[in-house]
């Protein structure tokens, strides 16, 4: 694996590390490389082809939001039109991506966020999902959860947080369970439902998925 956020931030150094590889028959295969869809939508299809080339069979893209305003307020540095582009990229060379999705940021519409999280988490696996490839994606999905000293903890405790000042507070503060005070009962339960419906996690089939998603968000357009 290749822990690396920025690794493809510098194509010239990704392109010599692959010539290298090549040259050097390494023979490896690399999964979960860390990789930035803002570095990644910018990639041009040779630099693809020799990443997989050398092994790269997986690549793990911290997306983190469907709607544009969260990411801006998480400062990413990316837009939302970039899950497209790295996803057909990832398809076209025969790679498997992993996603990971955040729903609960504060201070922006919280219907919306899911809504729109939703939808592009939903189009991702319907570019697997219809050439018959859904055992080559997986989607992560879990909470916002702030850290001290950062702009958006700050904001969330101007939303509701309570500071967490001990070991023990921070002891339940999960990702995937967190219950933040300005996020709905109603969509923090809908949220975890989607997150259990997703194929990788239920074992359902693409058009079950669709079935599925059809319902969730028919319940989520009713919701206030």
């Amino acid at each position: 694996m290749i822990r690396d956020s920025d690794f493809f931030l510098n194509i010239r150094r990704v392109k010599e590390l692959c010539e290298l590889s090549v040259e050097k028959d390494l023979g490896i295969r690399l999964t979960s490389v860390n990789g930035r869809m803002e570095h990644l939508s910018r990639i041009d299809d040779d630099v693809l082809a020799l990443v997989r080339k050398v092994g790269i069979r997986e690549i793990f893209i911290g997306i983190e939001s469907g709607f544009q305003d969260a990411l801006d307020a998480m400062n990413k540095g990316a837009k939302v039109s970039q899950i497209k582009i790295c996803t057909d990229k990832c398809i076209k060379h025969d790679i498997d991506i992993r996603g990971s999705f955040m729903v609960g940021i504060p201070g922006v519409d919280t219907k919306e966020e899911v809504r729109t999280t939703f939808n592009e988490i939903h189009k991702m696996i319907c570019v697997y999902g219809e050439q018959g490839r859904l055992p080559h994606m997986d989607i992560l999905l879990s909470f916002f959860t702030p850290y001290p000293h950062t702009k958006l903890y700050e904001t969330a405790l101007k939303n509701g947080l309570k500071p967490l000042n001990t070991l023990e507070d921070w002891g339940d503060f999960d990702q995937f369970d967190f219950k933040a005070p300005w996020f709905p009962q109603e969509y923090f339960d809908i949220v975890k439902e989607f997150r259990a419906g997703m194929p990788w996690n239920s074992g359902c089939e693409f058009d079950e998925w669709c079935g599925f998603y059809e319902g969730i968000m028919e319940r989520l357009d009713s919701l206030g």
